[in-house]
């Protein structure tokens, strides 16, 4: 997702020369190792407006088209070119997770919760993976168990 031809530097060299560092991040992102806790990015607001807008126009573009009945078999056909592992589903299966997708990512834009997505894709993923195993497939339709009367709590 991001660019590995970005400048990196350690952030404790960025706050020894933060006015060098700063003059790039108008025209680039700036990647900030860091020792102690996750990695940064630092970016211009212009650069992320402009990013988040044409994310946003994207997803409503998807959005449109898995509304029409002939995009939607289209969009389902080609969410396995960016998830591989979405040949597993089922036809209907892979349109509900595109359709599902558009709707997750235009929300979490909107209230800037990324985290949404990984979430629902790990979801997808692992009812893929349950496809792709006969046996597991096979225990989940399976009629389950009688396992007796249930102790009363004391």
């Amino acid at each position: 997702m991001y660019d590995v031809d970005m400048a990196t530097m350690t952030f404790s060299s960025f706050l020894r020369h933060s006015g060098d560092a700063l003059e790039s991040v108008d025209v680039d992102d700036l990647h900030l190792e860091r020792r102690d806790g996750a990695d940064l990015i630092v970016r211009s607001l212009e650069r992320d407006r402009a990013g988040r807008l044409g994310m946003e126009a994207a997803v409503r573009l998807l959005a449109q088209v898995i509304a029409l009945e002939s995009g939607r078999s289209l969009v389902g056909d080609s969410i396995t070119k960016t998830f591989p592992w979405a040949r597993f589903l089922p036809d209907r299966d892979r349109i509900t997770f595109a359709s599902e997708l558009a709707e997750v990512i235009e929300g979490a834009s909107q209230v800037n919760q990324p985290g949404a997505i990984d979430q629902l894709v790990e979801q997808w993923r692992g009812t893929a993976e349950v496809w792709a195993d006969p046996s597991a497939l096979e225990r989940l339709h399976r009629e389950p168990e009688d396992g007796g009367l249930v102790p009363r709590p004391s």
